[in-house]
């Protein structure tokens, strides 16, 4: 395939990574059949699994789609591998552990995780209308997000679940059978109700913070306090971000309907993150909220980006020592950033921009942007295009790229020459005043801290590259500014 349509076009390259998961899946039930590793604690899971695999395909292909699938796949694997190898665990197998009351038992940790199967099932059956009944009851933490649809288990405590009868959720209230609807119910803790959707050309996505409250997964603790009447105040701004993308770049909208599936907002101030997307939590991200379309737009296809090139990682390793293709320690200074970055998040940075730049573009050149927003899309043109220079600059001075690392490398920094050309062409000031947008969603002036002037795109890079690059590492930030 030609690399430039891995790195844009490829839709494929979602479904390869949901087979490989449902692989994954496949040869652990063919582990825990045949070695027994965990004895008679096995057996209700690879019932289940029978079961499973007997509902409809394209229903359990939609239920495997969801986000905490692949999550629960991940983590599922290396507790196996763990107990028939032992060695030291991920952190994020180790967190879950932890929050499964099983540090340092990775048996107790496995027979804990494959229960959660069970999450799944349950999805099939609602979604197919079918009972199930647990031999063992799936224990989950409030609130929990029933995979691969809407439904919400709202609350705080824990909930006994022990099936589905076609209509409700069976589960046990001190001692007692007891019965939860689907929709509009509400059974003493518990609350089950549909999470707000936003809808957009056809297209749902489902604003579920709830989702991200899973064992082990820090990201989804601050996301305890976002209550869903803050989702569904966010409808109508998500439904206009999702608007601009589809009118502005719509490849980027077709592809990102393709593989989102939900994703939260959050109000500013929440948990010690902005925006974030998760390797392990594919098609799904979270956003703090700015009550501006364009800058929602902004950050929907930004973390849209983060997801696909987890996919693109799939195919291969980016960098030759196999360090550099983890998030490890920063080494290296990013236009994007404060702190110092390794080289796997300096290329993320690079291939998630390129498309922010079109983005910035496509409404600068529709020639309906005024005022202050058309300052702002002439600033994100301008400082993309000189922070795109700097990070392949930095990329081609400090990284050693594998074969398939190299050949992206290549076909990106390709593409930043051309939106550098044409940048270039469009002849901005060299004292462009730079924009920034508040919480608030104010666009606006940016004004240095120190001498309360209005700065331009150049004086706010300059400041940047002083102020964090800390080993003189951007030794042509000139020569870039210049050209």
């Amino acid at each position: 395939m030609n690399i430039s349509d891995l790195l844009w076009n490829d839709f494929d390259i979602y479904q390869r990574r949901y087979l490989k998961s449902a692989n994954a899946l496949v040869a652990m039930r063919g582990v825990l059949q045949e070695r027994k590793p965990i004895g008679r604690d096995g057996d209700e899971f690879l019932a289940l699994f029978d079961r499973a695999a007997g509902f409809d395909a394209g229903l359990f292909t939609r239920v495997w789609s969801d986000p905490t699938a692949y999550f629960w796949t991940r983590l599922g694997y290396e507790f196996l591998g763990n107990c028939l190898a032992p060695g030291p665990l991920s952190p994020l197998a180790e967190a879950s552990a932890r929050d499964r009351g099983a540090k340092g038992d990775p048996l107790a940790a496995l027979i804990a995780h494959l229960g959660d199967f069970k999450r799944y099932v349950l999805a099939l059956a609602i979604l197919s209308v079918q009972e199930i009944h647990f031999r063992a009851p799936l224990e989950v933490q409030l609130p929990f997000a029933i995979p691969a649809t809407n439904l919400v288990i709202a609350g705080s405590d824990r909930l006994t679940i022990t099936g589905f009868d076609r209509a409700s959720i069976k589960y046990e209230s001190n001692g007692k059978s007891a019965s939860l609807a689907l929709t509009g119910s509400d059974e003493g803790a518990a609350i089950c109700r549909e999470a707000p959707v936003a809808r957009v050309a056809g297209y749902e996505l489902p604003l579920r913070p709830e989702m991200f409250n899973l064992p082990g997964l820090a990201v989804g603790g601050p996301l305890l306090e976002v209550t869903p009447d803050f989702e569904r105040r966010q409808l109508q701004l998500a439904e206009a971000s999702l608007q601009l993308i589809n009118r502005y770049v719509p490849d980027s909208f077709r592809h990102f309907r393709s593989l989102m599936r939900t994703i939260a907002l959050k109000p500013p101030g929440i948990g010690d993150y902005t925006n974030i997307s998760h390797s392990d939590l594919p098609g799904s991200f979270v956003c703090t909220v700015v009550p501006n379309e364009y800058w929602m737009a902004d950050a929907f296809v930004h973390e849209f980006y983060h997801n696909r090139l987890f996919f693109i990682e799939e195919q291969g390793a980016f960098f030759a020592n196999l360090e550099d293709n983890r998030a490890t320690a920063g080494r290296f200074y990013s236009p994007w950033r404060n702190d110092l970055r390794p080289l796997h998040g300096l290329f993320h940075g690079l291939y998630v921009y390129i498309p922010l730049w079109r983005l910035w573009f496509a409404v600068f050149e529709a020639r309906q942007a005024k005022g202050e927003l058309l300052d702002a899309a002439r600033d994100q043109i301008l400082r993309t295009a000189y922070q795109l220079a700097i990070a392949v600059s930095q990329l081609r001075r400090y990284a050693e790229f594998s074969e398939f690392g190299a050949r992206l490398f290549a076909s990106i920094a390709a593409e930043v020459e051309s939106i550098c050309k044409t940048t270039r062409a469009l002849r901005f000031p060299r004292d462009l005043p730079a924009m920034t947008c508040d919480d608030d969603g104010i666009i606006a002036p940016q004004i240095g801290r120190a001498d309360g002037r209005a700065l331009s795109v150049i004086d706010t890079i300059v400041r940047h590259a002083e102020q964090f690059d800390e080993d003189h590492q951007c030794e042509d930030l000139g020569t870039i500014l210049a050209s």
